[in-house]
C-alpha cells in the first residue's frame, strides 16, 4: 500500500503532463470546507472489484438516469418484418470462449434474413451469424470471441437482400474472461459501467491481464467510442494485477467509453475491455463524486487493526471524507475521517474494533461546498477475530 501511494504521489505531482493520444492501428475489426455530515446510514454497496487473486465476474453499478452510448448500428427502415429477442435476457454476463443460444421471435419475408450480429461498444463487429426462422420462431448457437470483455450488444436483424436493415432488437451484455480457458485476457474491473469521471482530475483503471504483450493502453474514447480523447501507457512484465491513471481533460462531457488494451488491435495476441462511463466538465452541476480504490470490496478486517482507506474525490478539495463502519443493522463499530488535497485524492486510518465479528459495511461519506454536493460509497467487509495477544 505504501508503494502504491507513493507512485500516486508521484503522479499527482506530475498533473501538468497530459496524456498524449494515440492513433488507432489500420487492421481494425470491422466498426459496426470541513462541513457537518448528517449521520451515515446503512446504503448499497458500490460494487467493488473482486479480491485480486479470483476471477469472479466484474463488477457492475448502474446509477439512475446517467446517458449510455449509442452503439454503433444501421438506422432501421419501415418493413413488413418484425424482430425481438427473448434470450439472453438484458444484462447478461456471458464468458469470453462460451456457446450462447440466442432466440427469439420474428417474421421474415421472402428475400430476407435473419443476422445475429454480436458488437463491442465501440462499434467493432465481434461475430455474427445468420438464424433460420420456422413458425415465427427463431434460435441459433453463438460462440463469444475470446478478443473483448466489458459492455457489449447482440443485435438481431432483418435485413432485405441487399443488406439494408428493415428491423432490429437488441440486448445489452457484459463480456467476462473465462481465464480458465483462455489464459491469454484482460479485464478491467475500474471503473466500474457507468462510473463518472470529472475533468482536471484523474480517472483510476485497474484490473488483471493474462499473458500481456508487455504494454498495457489505457484511454478514454468519445463519440459513441470513435474518438480518442486521452490515453496513456505503461510496462507489465507478466500476468497480474495492474493499475493506472489517466488524467481526464477538461472539455469532455456527455457518454464516454474507458478502455484498456494490449496488443494491435486484429492481432491474434489483441485483448481489449471497454466499460461506459459518464463524463462532466468541473464546472457542470452534479461533477461530483467519491470513490473508495482501497481496501477492495469483501476485505477481511481483523480486529484490533488499523486499517487505511483511501480514493479519490472530484471536485472536493479541503472537503472531509468520513469512513464509517457499520454493522448490519446500522450500528456505528468506528468511525474516521480525512481531507481531500488539491488532487482529489484523501485517506484515512480506521481502528477495527474487537467487540464485533461478522459482515459489516464501510461507507464513504463526503459533503461539498456546494448544496447537494453529497456523495456516497461502500463496500462489504467481514470482520475477523482480534489475535489472542490483542484481545488480552
Amino acid at each position: 500500500m505504501k508503494v502504491l501511494k507513493s507512485i500516486f504521489g508521484v503522479l499527482l505531482l506530475g498533473v501538468g503532463m497530459l496524456a498524449c493520444g494515440q492513433t488507432a492501428p489500420e487492421s481494425l475489426p470491422t466498426a459496426i470546507p470541513t462541513v457537518f455530515l448528517p449521520p451515515p446510514t446503512m446504503v448499497v454497496a458500490e460494487i467493488e472489484p473482486p479480491p485480486m487473486d479470483t476471477m469472479s465476474p466484474p463488477p457492475t453499478f448502474t446509477p439512475a438516469e446517467i446517458a449510455t452510448p449509442v452503439f454503433v448500428a444501421p438506422t432501421p427502415e419501415p418493413a413488413a418484418a418484425a424482430i425481438n429477442i427473448t434470450s439472453p435476457s438484458d444484462s447478461s454476463y456471458l464468458l469470453t470462449g462460451s456457446v450462447v443460444n440466442v432466440s427469439g421471435r420474428g417474421r421474415v419475408a421472402d428475400g430476407q434474413r435473419l443476422v445475429i450480429q454480436l458488437v463491442a461498444i465501440n462499434g467493432y463487429l465481434l461475430t455474427q451469424t445468420t438464424a433460420p426462422v420456422e413458425s415465427n420462431l427463431w434460435q441459433v448457437d453463438m460462440t463469444v470471441p475470446i478478443t473483448i470483455t466489458g459492455a457489449a450488444q447482440i443485435q438481431a436483424q432483418v435485413q432485405d437482400v441487399a443488406g439494408n436493415v428493415l428491423q432490429q432488437d437488441a440486448v445489452g451484455v457484459t463480456l467476462g474472461a473465462n481465464a480458465a480457458a483462455n489464459p491469454r485476457y484482460l479485464e478491467l474491473y475500474r471503473p466500474v459501467m457507468h462510473s463518472k469521471g470529472v475533468g482536471g482530475y484523474y480517472l483510476f483503471f485497474d484490473g488483471y491481464a493474462g499473458q500481456p504483450t508487455g504494454t498495457i493502453f489505457i484511454a478514454l474514447y468519445v463519440d459513441n467510442c470513435q474518438t480518442e480523447a486521452a490515453a496513456t501507457s505503461f510496462r507489465v512484465s507478466s500476468s497480474s494485477y495492474w493499475q493506472g491513471y489517466l488524467y481526464i481533460p477538461n472539455n469532455l462531457s456527455g457518454p464516454g467509453c474507458a478502455i484498456a488494451r494490449f496488443g494491435a488491435p486484429g492481432a491474434d495476441n489483441w485483448r481489449e475491455a471497454q466499460i461506459p462511463i459518464q463524463l462532466q466538465k468541473p464546472d457542470e452541476e452534479g461533477a461530483y463524486a467519491v470513490y473508495l480504490f482501497g481496501p477492495p470490496h469483501q476485505t477481511d478486517l481483523t480486529g484490533g487493526s488499523t486499517v487505511t482507506f483511501w480514493g479519490m474525490a472530484y471536485n472536493a478539495a479541503d472537503s472531509q471524507v468520513i469512513v464509517t463502519l457499520l454493522r448490519e443493522d446500522g450500528v456505528n463499530l468506528a468511525q474516521s475521517s480525512g481531507t481531500v488535497n488539491t488532487f482529489g485524492y484523501w485517506e484515512a486510518s480506521l481502528n477495527i474494533p474487537t467487540t464485533y465479528t461478522g459482515p459489516a459495511q464501510a461507507v464513504i461519506t463526503i459533503a461539498g461546498p456546494r448544496p447537494n454536493d453529497l456523495a456516497q460509497a461502500a463496500i462489504t467487509v467481514t470482520i475477523l477475530p482480534a489475535p489472542p495477544e490483542i484481545e488480552e
